[in-house]
């Protein structure tokens, strides 16, 4: 369920001063989770295979100002590098916390190419 893990990640920042509001928000995300947790992940069969990836950040978007960083690494088949359509098998993803203090959105994106590297 890679769809709920920036959510999660944004909610855990904010146990520290936890409240009402908090707990309604965590009940939310778990009805979610609840409700996609029959939604399957594919893994389609190629021929030849290669290693995508995409990341992104969004800076000062934790309650304290902090960065969250992500990415998503998947398999799929070289006509994706020619803009074709093509399956994608999901083998690895993360939403976190930025790993360092950063003062630019720049700075917050290069952190996220490092960690889908």
């Amino acid at each position: 369920m890679f769809w709920l893990s920036a959510g999660v990640s944004i909610l855990q920042s904010e146990v520290p001063t936890a409240n009402a509001e908090l707990v309604r928000k965590i009940n939310k995300k778990i009805s979610k989770c609840h409700e996609t947790a029959h939604i399957p992940l594919k893994f389609h069969p190629q021929d030849e295979t290669i290693c995508v990836a995409w990341c992104d950040r969004a800076l000062a978007q934790r309650q304290n100002g902090g960065a969250q960083c992500g990415y998503m690494v998947c398999t799929s088949t070289p006509g994706l590098t020619r803009g074709e359509r093509r399956p994608l098998s999901m083998i690895s993803h993360s939403s976190s916390k930025a790993p360092r203090v950063a003062r630019s959105s720049l700075a917050v994106e290069a952190q996220a190419m490092t960690a889908a590297q």
